[in-house]
C-alpha cells in the first residue's frame, strides 16, 4: 500500500507555532491523543515536529512549562514520498529509530504524516484478510489456494493456544477420517477451500 492511503492527511495534523509553549503542545497531544505535533513555518511548511519523547528529554532537562517550542522541537525530519510502499516508509523510520515522518509530494510540498503505529495498523489489516493478500495497487489477491490450506492446517496442529470450532468442521466434513489418515489429508476432505 502507498503512504497516501494510510497517511494522516496534511489538513488534519496537528500543528502549533514555533512561538508556542511547551504546555500548549502538551495540551494539544493530550486533547486530541496524538504522539507528534508538527511545527511549519507557513501552512503547508513543516520545520519541525515535536513528540513525547521530545517532551520527556525537556522534563528530564527541567524545562519549564513556558519555554517555546522551537527551544526542543527537532529540526531533522524524517521525510516519505507519498508514493512509497509500506515497507519503505518503514525503512526511513527504522534508519534513524524514529516513530513520525512528514509525507510530501513530488514537488516536496507537505500531504501529511505517518507514524510507526499507521503502519502497524496497515499490516494488522493486511495480517486480518489472509489468505488474501493486498496487492501495491490496493487491490485483494487470494494467494494458492492449497498451499493457504496446508499452512493454515499446519499452524492450525502446531498452535497450543488455537481454540478449534468443532460444530463448524463436523457441518462441513465430506468424508470421515479414516484410521491412518494424514493430518493434511484429512484438512483436504474438509472440504472448507476449494482445491
Amino acid at each position: 500500500m502507498r503512504v497516501s492511503t494510510f497517511m494522516q492527511p496534511a489538513d488534519k495534523v496537528i500543528t502549533c507555532k514555533q512561538t508556542d509553549t511547551i504546555q500548549t503542545v502538551m495540551d494539544l497531544m493530550l486533547e486530541h491523543n496524538i504522539g507528534a505535533v508538527v511545527v511549519p513555518n507557513a501552512p503547508g511548511h513543516p520545520v519541525g515536529i515535536i513528540t513525547k519523547t521530545d517532551l520527556v528529554q525537556a522534563y528530564h532537562d527541567n524545562l519549564a512549562l513556558d519555554h517555546k517550542v522551537q527551544e526542543i522541537m527537532r529540526t531533522g525530519l524524517e521525510v516519505c514520498d507519498e508514493n512509497m510502499n509500506r515497507d519503505q516508509a518503514a525503512r526511513v523510520l527504522e534508519r534513524n529509530k524514529n516513530h513520525h515522518a512528514v509525507v510530501v509530494d513530488k514537488n516536496g510540498e507537505f500531504k501529511g504524516l505517518i507514524s510507526s503505529w499507521d503502519i502497524t495498523v496497515e499490516c494488522a489489516r493486511d495480517d486480518r484478510a489472509w489468505p488474501w493478500n493486498r496487492q501495491e495497487g490496493g487491490k485483494f489477491e487470494r494467494t494458492d489456494k492449497k498451499t493457504a490450506t496446508r499452512t493454515a492446517a499446519t499452524e492450525l496442529a502446531t498452535s497450543p493456544t488455537t481454540p478449534v470450532d468443532e460444530t463448524h468442521i463436523s457441518k462441513n466434513v465430506k468424508a470421515k477420517p479414516q484410521l491412518g489418515d494424514s493430518f493434511r489429508d484429512y484438512i483436504d476432505n474438509l472440504g472448507l477451500v476449494d482445491m
